[in-house]
């Protein structure tokens, strides 16, 4: 940072900006001094877009439910002479009917309430048997790693899986060496694991999701965001925090489906999915269907008996799995 980054932050008198303080370590004195923009578009329209004849925007995550909008808005496109943007969606080489299958199960506690971590630990014990290793679960704090990691640990270690957690097992990139190496091991990551992680082949199969990945409130830059929605007389629930989360379900869900042969299982966790007005938005974001999962007992048994996981259950071709969808050829990688 330079001299003037600085004294703009302790000025802190730019009403377009956030500004707060951040500690770097609990056991230090060091603190970090830091200023975010609550709105990017205009930036990116003065810095980037009117300064350029063309740019090209890709990523499998633009989209939230069947629309642009949402990023168009953020990202300041709505801005720029209609005639300036084309949208396309040019379809996935991938056959998510074949290729996953989503399971949400209904008899797991809602994520506020207290028994919730415990049961989502015996559901993480007992899919992680029946899938044999080869999974990762995706987290949206620290401390929900950790505490599951505390109820999860002993019980898989005992039947032979290795349990690697973000920031106890080791830093980011070393666990997921790890993983990639032994694939009778599980995964317990947060943020960082939602997006650009590949694990090739066989080392992921069962991807499970804790809760939906809703920002945090207390985040300076979310809860400016949320103010500034609020002035203007928007609700940011709708607005921002739904949105954001779909897009963030989607990139995690790209961490099972890498390549074309990849196949696997996914299980998302949080009941809100089917009990609140907003979980069709993001179970209509995912690439294929859902399964409703009744009780602990058939989800084992579902993630043990699937030949997405296990080929030797795999039905005669005669029966094979049907699909909607019409994949597209051109490439072999995910862009998720």
């Amino acid at each position: 940072a330079t001299i003037g980054d600085a004294e703009f932050i302790l000025t802190g008198d730019d009403d377009a900006y956030v500004y707060w303080i951040e500690a770097r370590d609990a056991a230090s004195d060091d603190v970090e001094l830091c200023a975010a923009p609550l709105d990017v578009a205009p930036l990116l329209v003065e810095h980037l877009f009117s300064q350029k004849a063309s740019v090209t925007l890709a990523s499998a995550t633009l989209k939230t439910g069947a629309s642009f909008q949402f990023a168009k808005t953020r990202l300041g496109l709505d801005q720029l002479p209609r005639e300036r943007l084309v949208e396309i969606d040019v379809g996935t080489p991938f056959d998510f009917n074949r290729a996953v299958d989503v399971y949400v199960p209904s008899f797991i506690p809602d994520p506020g309430e207290p028994l919730f971590t415990d049961a989502l630990s015996d559901l993480i014990i007992g899919a992680a048997r029946a899938a044999r290793g080869r999974t990762m679960c995706l987290f949206t704090s620290h401390q929900a790693v950790g505490e599951a990691y505390d109820r999860v640990q002993a019980p898989l270690s005992k039947d032979g899986y290795r349990v690697l957690a973000q920031g106890i097992s080791g830093p980011r990139d070393s666990i997921l060496r790890q993983f990639i190496r032994e694939s009778s091991s599980i995964l317990l990551g947060t943020s960082s694991f939602w997006e650009g992680v590949d694990a090739p082949g066989d080392t992921l199969s069962l991807l499970i999701i804790a809760k939906l990945p809703f920002d945090v409130h207390t985040d300076p830059v979310t809860e400016a965001r949320c103010e500034l929605l609020r002035r203007q007389g928007k609700e940011p629930f709708a607005e921002l925090t739904v949105p954001t989360a779909i897009l963030k379900l989607r990139q995690g869900f790209g961490r099972l489906i890498r390549h074309r042969n990849d196949t696997g299982v996914v299980v998302a966790c949080d009941k809100r999915l089917l009990t609140k007005r907003y979980g069709g938005k993001f179970l209509r974001s995912l690439p294929t269907k859902h399964q409703v999962i009744v009780s602990l007992d058939m989800l084992i048994e579902r993630i043990r008996t699937n030949p997405l996981l296990h080929p030797e259950f795999a039905p005669p071709a005669s029966e094979s799995r049907t699909s909607s969808t019409k994949p597209v050829p051109p490439d072999d990688d995910c862009p998720f």
